[in-house]
């Protein structure tokens, strides 16, 4: 294992006419959560070994990694970003010194299943190797802080679906009908360096790239294994549950301007509704509302999913209301 901070590889080490596992770069970036053992565990048990793993830290202090590293046939190096730089400048960092062809992104909090990188390989070998750009993603199988377990998405995208309707727009009222997620994201190096991860941009980052990347090469093949290969942490201690709704709102301003108001509406009526309702802001909620109505034009079941969590964060509000009500002294 090796750490620096020096100077990204002009070249790629790793050639190879069919996509192999040899010319995987794995890039994992890093604030030095516990975690990181098993997200690197998880990576040096794949039945396919890759080519090298870059652990990012944006970070000063040390790292806790898995005492097997040192045993490893992979090679394990660590960059340093920040500290605080942000994961996208981490992500950029990782991919900026990769000596593979290919990237696959991991987050410090999620771990892959052994056949990760094996089953997406031979996905992405059913692309034609004349086509330079392409994204593969997969399902997940998404873990709640207790412990619940489900998988996202419910639907994988389509060949030649327009990316901002697949995630977007709402086809039921439960979470996960489209989805595609940093930690399942494999694509060539070269599209990583041409089409850079936003390095201010600290929420929606990998939606955020995907939909730059799509602009970048209309068309461009985004294929998805509908099988569960990584297990996704959603919650305590993720990126997510720092944002804003008022900043999710000004994000679909700016990003989804260009899309179809359909996809527009029904991110406005969803995402920043939700965080209003963690919020528990009935005038949070309403403004996004207000936003979805104003900018694009939502379906019933994006309607029908704000009417409802305006309900719920009233219903709370009231409760929490009447218990301290109850406990105040006669």
């Amino acid at each position: 294992m090796t750490e620096s901070a020096g100077n990204a590889g002009q070249a790629s080490a790793f050639s190879c006419v069919r996509r192999t596992s040899g010319s995987v770069s794995v890039v994992i970036p890093t604030i030095g959560r516990p975690s990181l053992a098993a997200a690197v565990d998880s990576v040096l048990a794949q039945a396919e070994s890759v080519g090298e793993i870059i652990i990012v830290a944006d970070t000063a202090d040390p790292l806790a990694l898995p005492s097997d590293v040192l045993q490893s046939d992979v090679k394990v190096r660590v960059i340093r970003t920040g500290p605080g730089a942000g994961g996208n400048v981490a992500r950029q960092a990782g991919i900026a010194h990769a000596r593979g062809e290919i990237i696959a992104l991991l987050d410090d909090d999620d771990t892959w299943f052994p056949d990760k990188i094996s089953t997406q390989l031979e996905r992405a070998n059913t692309i034609p190797p004349a086509v330079r750009e392409w994204v593969v993603g997969c399902s997940v199988v998404a873990v709640t802080p207790d412990g619940r377990q489900r998988v996202w998405p419910s639907k994988v995208i389509a060949p030649s679906q327009d990316l901002a309707e697949y995630i977007f727009v709402r086809h039921g009222l439960r979470r996960g009908h489209g989805f595609l997620q940093a930690s399942g994201l494999m694509f060539p190096r070269h599209l990583g360096l041409e089409v850079p991860f936003r390095p201010q941009l600290r929420f929606h980052q990998d939606i955020t790239w995907l939909l730059d990347v799509t602009q970048r090469y209309p068309g461009i093949p985004v294929a998805q294994v509908a099988r569960p290969l990584v297990r996704y942490h959603v919650g305590a201690g993720s990126v997510s549950t720092a944002i804003r709704s008022g900043q999710s709102i000004d994000w679909a301003r700016e990003h989804l301007a260009g899309r179809s108001a359909r996809a527009r509406g029904d991110f406005l009526m969803t995402v920043p509704v939700h965080y209003a309702r963690r919020e528990r802001s009935v005038r949070r909620a309403i403004s996004a509302i207000a936003a979805g109505f104003s900018l694009g034009r939502p379906s019933w079941r994006a309607s029908a999913y704000a009417g409802a969590s305006l309900g719920l964060i009233s219903l709370d509000l009231s409760l929490g209301w009447f218990r301290r009500l109850r406990r105040a002294p006669n």
